[in-house]
């Protein structure tokens, strides 16, 4: 399944973490959409947690 990564979402979430790639935001908003999230936790914490995991993803494929 293909996700319009392009829009509005990726330009607000990349708002609320300036500091933060693209790259990495969109792989995490992929996960998230594709996997769901913890109802417990809440979309915004297991974000937050997504986005912390993704970074070190791709700065491990990065150093290949």
């Amino acid at each position: 399944m293909k996700y319009d990564t392009t829009g509005m979402d990726v330009a607000y979430v990349q708002s609320l973490y300036p500091n933060e790639s693209p790259e990495v935001i969109i792989k995490a908003m992929l996960f998230v959409r594709e996997n769901g999230y913890p109802k417990k936790i809440g979309i915004v914490a297991w974000f937050d947690f997504i986005l912390h995991i993704m970074r070190d993803i791709v700065r491990l494929h990065a150093t290949k």
